[in-house]
């Protein structure tokens, strides 16, 4: 492994992780600073730090704009035209250049300091943090699972089976558990419609092509920094020593996913 800068810019904070190769991944450096100036603040983190200059930074990150804002709708076109068919695999989640994503200018300035950088959506990072689970992985090869990856600011729902992203759901937080409750149970049976999501606060949904043999994606996973929230929706499981370095650990899950196509 090289040695890798993880960067995951939040709504509310920016989370740094500095992967070493030959030591463990409970001594590798990290911090959480206020989000705003996540590049700046990461050459901060590895000056102050005086550690080595990393030769890979991986970055994930979804931007911020208002509440029932038009980006959301734009935003569920751009997933459900990824999610189209086959569906979202491993091998496809990072990338050098994603025109017309918001993370695309946080990729583009991380490049302009460490020159060799992949980047994912914020919410590609999470659905890999779920996979990253031994459990989830032999159990979606079985049947259709549910993973819940609880944020501070967002919400994110993913339908995966046999190890693809087939369905996606986003919402703040803040939503009432009752609501959240009945709209993955709609999302289970293939017919939330994308506009009901928004019009409770969320950014949108996207299900409808959601296979029978799945078998209704009933076995649920509940991870991510707020997961004690949502405790009551599935079984709580760890993707790594602190929940709030979770999208980290799914990048680099997906760099070893993608190394290894």
């Amino acid at each position: 492994m090289k040695t890798t800068l993880v960067l995951d810019a939040g709504s509310g904070t920016t989370t740094l992780l500095l992967a070493l190769p030959d030591s463990e991944p409970s001594e590798w450096p990290k911090t959480i600073v206020p989000a705003g100036h996540p590049v700046r603040d990461a050459a901060t983190f590895l000056c102050d730090g005086g550690f080595p200059q990393p030769e890979l930074a991986l970055v994930c990150g979804m931007g911020i704009h208002p509440a029932a804002s038009p980006a959301d709708a734009l935003r569920m076109r751009r997933w459900k035209a990824e999610l189209h068919g086959s569906g979202l695999c491993p091998e496809r989640v990072l990338c050098n250049t994603l025109p017309g994503w918001e993370v695309q200018a946080l990729l583009e300035k991380t490049a302009s300091v460490f020159p060799l950088t992949l980047a994912a959506d914020s919410a590609a990072a999470a659905f890999m943090a779920g996979l990253s689970l031994r459990t989830v992985r032999e159990r979606c090869q079985q049947e259709g699972v549910t993973l819940i990856y609880a944020g501070h600011s967002h919400v994110q729902v993913f339908m995966v089976y046999r190890e693809r992203l087939l369905g996606l759901y986003e919402q703040h937080s803040s939503v009432a558990l009752e609501t959240f409750r009945r709209h993955v149970e709609e999302m289970r049976l293939n017919w939330l419609p994308d506009e009901e999501v928004r019009a409770s606060g969320g950014h949108g949904c996207i299900c409808g092509e959601l296979p029978a043999e799945a078998e209704g994606f009933r076995p649920t996973f509940v991870f991510g920094p707020n997961s004690t929230r949502f405790a009551e929706c599935g079984r709580l499981v760890k993707t790594c020593q602190d929940e709030a370095f979770a999208r980290c650990f799914g990048l680099l899950e997906a760099l070893k996913r993608r190394d290894a196509a």
